[in-house]
Formats: C-alpha cells, structure tokens, sequence
C-alpha cells in the first residue's frame, strides 16, 4: 500500500508512514524473555522458602498453568482496551488467527502518541503489580497459576515494549492510527509549516 491511499493527515501533519515491527526479532526475544523470566521467578520463589520448578510440576499444576497462560492473554488484551476507553477510544477485541494473537484496537482513530504508550503498558505493570506481591502470599495453586500469569504476560509485552519504544522517540504531538491488524499508521507534526 502507498502513502496515497493512506488516510489524509489532519491540518500540521504530514503524510503517514507505516509503522511495523520486526516480527522474527520480537518472536527471539519474546521466547527469551520467557526463558529469563521462567529462572528468574523460580529463583525468587525458591529464595522466599517456597520449592518451585517447571520441570517438577504434576499434571494438575501442568493444566492451572496452562490455564494461567490463557487468561492472562485474555486480562492483558482487555487492560489494553480499558486503557483506551478510559482515554476516550472505541475499542474493538478480537483473535486473529493469521497472526495467532489476541487484540485490543482503536481502529480508524487518531489516537495520541502519549495515550497508545499508557494503553501499551498498562497490562505489563498492572498484572505485574498484582501477581508479583500476591505470588509469596498464596497457597501452593496460586503460585502455580501467578506464576504462568507473569511469564506470560512479561514475555507477551515484547511487542508493547517495542512500541513503546519507538513511540517515546517520535516528535511530541505524533498521531498514530490503526487501519487493520496489519497496517499502523504513524502521522508526524509538520514542522515546516509552524
């Protein structure tokens, strides 16, 4: 698709530009993350007096993690939506199956540069503000499912921290836009007309 059939920028933007992210990259890093969060956590509980490993769970313990993995897709997609409600967005949910994943999108909307990195993050730190306090204070099924819930959602927030990331370095004022699954759109201030 060319910048012409892009949505037209608003008065002081300039033309759009497609933002994508590097989906094999993201993928390694996710998995790694998943790896580092799976040792890091096993350490910390192990440290906190409570025995914990992966590879030592029965096959009830096997499904409530499991399950854990699930949900949290299910919380961190609708936290993503509750973000951008709470700052005046449309949201629409779904499931891609071409790209495997759940969503949360603004379609078809200008959305700020400062609101898509909030609603980016906020599953990240809310899950993780819950889960990690509670993941020493509950019996042993808790632990096992906290502890899916956090490797999940931390390693499933790569792609929101890459976003974030290249959110943070665009101009001030930068507008951004949803048009599919496939295409995000990123609309610069014009600074050569201000």
């Amino acid at each position: 698709m060319t910048t012409e059939t892009y949505p037209p920028p608003p008065t002081g933007y300039r033309p759009a530009y497609r933002f994508t992210y590097p989906l094999l990259i993201l993928n390694i890093v996710g998995l790694a993350l998943l790896i580092a969060c799976v040792i890091v956590l096993t350490a910390w509980l192990n440290q906190n007096g409570i025995a914990f490993s992966i590879i030592a769970l029965d096959i009830s313990e096997i499904v409530i993690l499991l399950a854990a993995l699930v949900i949290v897709v299910v919380i961190h997609e609708l936290l993503h939506g509750l973000a951008y409600r709470l700052m005046g967005y449309q949201v629409t949910y779904g499931f891609s199956l071409k790209l495997g994943a759940a969503y949360a999108a603004a379609f078809n909307q200008f959305q700020k540069r400062w609101h898509n990195i909030v609603a980016a993050l906020t599953p990240l730190i809310v899950i993780t503000a819950i889960c990690l306090p509670l993941l020493t204070h509950v019996p042993r099924v808790g632990v096992v499912f906290l502890f899916g819930a956090l490797i999940m959602n931390t390693a499933g927030a790569v792609g929101d921290m890459y976003v974030t990331y290249r959110l943070w370095r665009l101009p001030k004022g930068s507008l951004l836009m949803d048009i599919s699954l496939e295409q995000f759109l990123i609309y610069e201030p014009d600074t050569t007309t201000q």
